[in-house]
């Protein structure tokens, strides 16, 4: 089940495919006995699929139909959160021992016992009646989907789409380091990630390009991510710090160290991804896009006039009538005897 649509697909019925795909990886993952982390994490993924593909269809449908959806299916993401946030948390304190070595291993001692008592963080995991509401949500979403109606059908409908988000994405890179916050950051975060699933969706017009781009951004993505995790660590601190041994200031100092070798690290990669302006880059990839469906089918009309000639070939074959050499093959016979030939004096 490719994330992607297809170069002689009306973007209407791609829209409607690729989401039932991702639909039933949902219910596939949520239809589990026991719901784990990893399924949580899988479900989550599907749902940012969704919400970009969303983004990238927003010029093509109504305001209100596109902001319900999206409403709705960020819901069912968010009822998911809680289900990852306390293996996410271990996860960063894990890291950032990794990164300050014993040092920080004696500073983040006391959050794991900490975190670990947190009501908060605590999984639903053994909880079946939040999964099946869970998995009702998604079951109406699908429906909802289907339904959709769209003012334009070719790839005018999906670049309008790759140019918003694409703006999206540069003017949050700018607030993000004018102004650096936790949110701001954050919200260059999720632009990246729309923008690489985007990226995915119409990938088939340069497979080359596209993936080299993709494994880009994705980069950025993972940084980005990890600064957030810290971003939601530091909260958590806070939250508790009247819990916490001692003075919380070396957590948070460490965590603040941390975020900012991410966001320095993080800028060229996002320099380079947004480097053009939002118009010229939609009408790069449209270039793409339409060079790629003319290839395409001048490879089709190559492959008729291959098949074309073969069949001329074998119906003139089959007009010449039979062999005149009517001798069974593999038989092998005497050569005919010659008449002796009277000599020339």
């Amino acid at each position: 089940m490719a994330y992607k649509f297809k170069l002689d697909e009306l973007s209407a019925k791609g829209f409607r495919r690729i989401a039932r795909e991702q639909f039933q990886r949902a219910a596939a993952e949520l239809g589990r006995p026991e719901m784990a982390v990893g399924n949580v994490h899988e479900t989550r993924k599907v749902v940012k699929r969704l919400k970009s593909l969303l983004r990238l269809m927003r010029p093509a449908i109504s305001k209100k139909t596109f902001r319900t959806r999206y409403q709705r299916i960020s819901k069912i993401g968010a009822a998911l959160a809680p289900m990852r946030d306390r293996h996410v948390m271990f996860e960063t304190i894990g890291k950032l021992e990794a990164r300050f070595g014993p040092e920080g291993i004696g500073v983040l001692q006391p959050l794991r016992p900490l975190l670990a008592g947190s009501r908060n963080l605590m999984p639903e995991r053994s909880n079946p009646h939040a999964c099946r509401r869970v998995i009702a949500k998604t079951i109406i979403e699908a429906q909802k989907f289907e339904k959709i109606a769209f003012k334009a059908k070719g790839f005018e409908a999906l670049s309008a789409g790759v140019e918003e988000t694409y703006r999206v994405g540069r003017r949050n890179f700018a607030r993000a380091y004018k102004r650096p916050t936790d949110e701001a950051f954050h919200e260059l975060r999720k632009a990246v990630q729309w923008h690489w699933r985007q990226m995915a969706l119409i990938s088939r017009a340069w497979p080359e390009y596209f993936e080299a781009r993709i494994a880009s951004a994705r980069q950025l993505a993972e940084i980005l991510g990890e600064d957030h995790d810290l971003a939601i660590l530091e909260a958590e601190v806070r939250k508790h710090s009247a819990r916490l041994p001692e003075d919380a200031g070396p957590i948070e100092h460490l965590i603040h160290l941390r975020k900012g070798e991410l966001r320095q690290a993080a800028y060229p990669y996002a320099e380079r991804l947004f480097v053009e302006k939002p118009g010229d880059f939609a009408r790069r990839i449209s270039a793409y896009w339409i060079s790629s469906q003319k290839m395409r089918q001048l490879d089709r009309d190559a492959n008729t006039d291959g098949d074309t000639s073969k069949q001329a070939d074998a119906t003139k074959s089959a007009d010449a009538g039979p062999c005149l050499d009517t001798q069974p093959r593999g038989e092998i016979t005497q050569p005919a005897p010659v008449a002796p030939q009277p000599l020339i004096r």
